[in-house]
This record gives C-alpha cells, sequence and structure tokens, in this order.
C-alpha cells in the first residue's frame, strides 16, 4: 500500500510543479487581478462537481467493488446533468463569473462532473496507477495550451487558460472513458433501486461534508472579492496555493488510505485501518512540517522576483496560513477513518463545525484585516477541524500518545517501501 502511496505521491510532485508553473506564468502575464478571476472560475468548477456528487460522489469508491459499473454511470450521469443546467440559471443571475466566461464554465464543470465520477470508480477499482496518469495529464494539456496562447500567439488572458481547461478535460473524459471500457460487463445484476439507495445513503451526507470542506479551504475568496477586488484575491489565491503544495502529501495518501480503507473487511475490525492512519498521519505531519518551513524560510524578495511586484504580500499569507494547513494535513489522514469505514456523519458534522467557525471570523476579520484576516480565519478553521477529529479517532481506536510518535517500526516500513518502489519502478502500482 505505501507503494501505492509512493507512486501517487510521485504523480501529486509532477502535478503541484506543474501547477506552480501555470501560477508563475499567470501572475507574470496576466497580473493579479487575472489570477483572481481564473481563480474564482476554478473554484465553481469545483462547487459544480462537489454539488454533482452528491448522488455518488466518493462514495463511489466504496460501492464500486459492489456494484456493477454501467448502473452507476446511468444514475450519476443524469445527475450531473441536472446539477449543470440548475449552475447556468444561477450563474447568470449573480455576480460571481464575469458574464463572457460563464457559459464556458457551465460546459467545463459539466464535463469535470462526468471525468471526475470515471476517476472515482477507478480507485474503486483500486486503479490507482490510472488515476495518476489521467491527473498528472490534465495540468500537463493545460499548460501547453496556456503556454502556447502566451508565447506563441502572444494572446495571454482568461481565455488562454479557459482554452487550456477546455482542451483538457475533453482529452481526459475520453481517455478515463477508454479504462472503464472493460469492466462494463463484470458484475452480477442488482436492484437499481438499491443502488439508488445506497448512493444516496453513502453519498449525501459525506458529499455535503465534502462541499463544506471545499468551502473551509475557499471561503476566503468569496469574502475576499466581496470586501476588496480581484487584484487582492489573486495575491490572496497564489499564497493559498503555495502552502497548499504541501497538500500533495496527505492527498496522495489519503486517496490511497480511502481506497484500501473501504475494501477492508468487517470482520478485521479497527486493526488494520489504525495501523495504516496512525503510520500515515506520522509520515504526513513530517514532511508536511519540512514543506512549510521551507516556505518560510525563503525571503519576500524571492516571492517578488518570480511572481511580481503586485504580489509583494504573498509570504504574509503564507504565514498566517501555515498553522492551519500542517493542522488539515494530518485531519485529511484521520477523516478516512470516518468516511472509509462508513461513518461519513462524524465526518460530515467536523466540516459542518469548521465551517461555522470560518464564516464567522470571515466576516470579523477581513473587513478589517483583508487577505491576512482570510488567511488567519481560515488557520483556525482548521484548528477546529483537527481538533474534533483527533479526539473522536482516539475515543474509537483507543490511542494513547506514543501511538503518534514515530518509532523504528515506522522507519523501516517507510525505508523498506520506498527501496521496494525503485527496485521495481517498472512494474505498474495498479499491477499492471
Amino acid at each position: 500500500m505505501f507503494r501505492f502511496a509512493l507512486s501517487t505521491f510521485g504523480a501529486k510532485i509532477i502535478t503541484s510543479l506543474v501547477n506552480f508553473i501555470l501560477i508563475v506564468i499567470a501572475s507574470r502575464y496576466i497580473g493579479a487581478a487575472g489570477v483572481g478571476e481564473i481563480s474564482m472560475i476554478l473554484l465553481t468548477v469545483s462547487v459544480v462537481v462537489m454539488a454533482s456528487f452528491i448522488i455518488g460522489g466518493s462514495a463511489i469508491v466504496y460501492l464500486t467493488p459492489r456494484y456493477p459499473v454501467l448502473p452507476v454511470l446511468g444514475i450519476t450521469y443524469l445527475w450531473s446533468l441536472i446539477i449543470t443546467i440548475a449552475t447556468y440559471f444561477v450563474l447568470h443571475s449573480i455576480n460571481i463569473i464575469e458574464p463572457e466566461y460563464v457559459n464556458s464554465v457551465v460546459i467545463l464543470s459539466f464535463i469535470a462532473s462526468l471525468f471526475s465520477v470515471h476517476f472515482n470508480i477507478l480507485l474503486g477499482k483500486e486503479k490507482i496507477h490510472k488515476v495518476n496518469i489521467l491527473s498528472v495529464s490534465n495540468v500537463l494539456i493545460i499548460l501547453a495550451i496556456f503556454s502556447y496562447f502566451v508565447y506563441v500567439a502572444k494572446g495571454a488572458g482568461v481565455w488562454a487558460y479557459i482554452y487550456g481547461m477546455f482542451a483538457a478535460y475533453i482529452v481526459i473524459y475520453f481517455w478515463s472513458l477508454a479504462y472503464l471500457i472493460p469492466f462494463f460487463d463484470r458484475g452480477e445484476n442488482s436492484s437499481l433501486k438499491k443502488l439508488i439507495k445506497d448512493l444516496l445513503h453513502y453519498g449525501v451526507m459525506l458529499q455535503l461534508a465534502n462541499i463544506a470542506l471545499l468551502f473551509n479551504y475557499r471561503g476566503g475568496y468569496y469574502f475576499v472579492e466581496h470586501f476588496y477586488s480581484k487584484a487582492s484575491l489573486g495575491i490572496y489565491s497564489v499564497g493559498n496555493q503555495l502552502t497548499e503544495a504541501s497538500w500533495m502529501i496527505s492527498r496522495s495518501f489519503s486517496t490511497v488510505l480511502y481506497a484500501r480503507v473501504s475494501n477492508i473487511k468487517d470482520d478485521e475490525g479497527y486493526v488494520r485501518t489504525k495501523y495504516y492512519v496512525l503510520s500515515f498521519f506520522k509520515i504526513v505531519f513530517i514532511i508536511t512540517l519540512a514543506i512549510l518551513v521551507v516556505l518560510l524560510a525563503l525571503p519576500r524578495s524571492v516571492y517578488v522576483f518570480v511572481f511580481g511586484s503586485e504580489f509583494y504580500g504573498v509570504k504574509d499569507v503564507i504565514w498566517a496560513l501555515s498553522p492551519g494547513i500542517l493542522l488539515f494535513s494530518v485531519s485529511r489522514i484521520l477523516a478516512v477513518f470516518f468516511s472509509g469505514t462508513g461513518r461519513a456523519l462524524h465526518f460530515s458534522l467536523g466540516t459542518f463545525v469548521s465551517l461555522l467557525v470560518l464564516g464567522g471570523f470571515l466576516a470579523w476579520w477581513v473587513p478589517e484585516y483583508g487577505v491576512i484576516g482570510a488567511a488567519w480565519a481560515t488557520s483556525v478553521s482548521y484548528f477546529f477541524l483537527f481538533g474534533y477529529y483527533l479526539i473522536l479517532f482516539v475515543y474509537y481506536t483507543k490511542s494513547g500518545f506514543s501511538d503518534f510518535l514515530v518509532n523504528k517500526e515506522d522507519i523501516k516500513l517507510f525505508a523498506k517501501e520506498v527501496k521496494s518502489l525503485f527496485s521495481n519502478g517498472k512494474q505498474d502500482s495498479d499491477g499492471q
């Protein structure tokens, strides 16, 4: 399993590096306001995808081993279409996205919703290597198209990024669909009514929590844009994305951990789940902390040199976000214990409580302190989320303080898996 995680980690490193290059190019050629507009477009697409996952979502990972693929696709496709139609009317009635971009954002959101369903089915089949390939290819295509418009066609702007998204999303949709075709005829016939019931049972509460979680780390965008400007949002989003680059660790490990925990048999109890969660917790904490220390050690002049003079305040945002980013990274690992074992209620309650905390502090601090207030409010909400998950995890698993300390067995296990990874580099992580 660690080998899977490391492979996923490698994909996340590449994705993070490509996203960093995209941020640098965008900040230099379209400025803070343009970066702010792109950030709002990406956030809107993410919200729509999350809403389309209310039926299904990451619960598909849990249900895929238990149901045939085609009925799952049919139900989730239909729901995604309904959400997309609703999105069209919502975006045309509110002023979140500039009117000229609205129709494109609606179409992109629909395509993203569909291939995200494909991703979750592949994760449920433990084809993690294929998901890694698709994820990396997605950002590489965006980078290629965006770079073409900036450096060759000399047409830098928000539209250049949107064209890159269109190219990437269409390719990834058909590519991921091709990966699913071998599974179309597999699985026993099952009740469609029962499938819908399970998608709702495991999907609705969990996905509402995921939406709340998305607003936990993006809610500040709306407040900064509302009280200040798209340029201020651009500065805040760059600081946000730089610190969130450290999340590639927790995202990689939590993705693999969720797929594995979802397939643990009930009679194996909490023993294996507890072992996996604690092992990943320690590794994620240490590596994330190291990344954040590097970001904080860089002088302000480096950020100005890389992104431009408009982004002078980026390091202040990084300072304010770092404590919360560290806690949130390990919260992802703890959350797998609840969502991966079908106990989505605890996962959901934590996200809802932290969202309420975030909303209160954003309304209080953003009007007075601007982007720094948004960053500190986000950190405070992450602290509440971490505390809630930690208390419940300790309660259910009877974990003690010593369980969270790195021991020789953890080091040996991690070293063994790293060595195994490099000695078997030609083997696909999904065993193919």
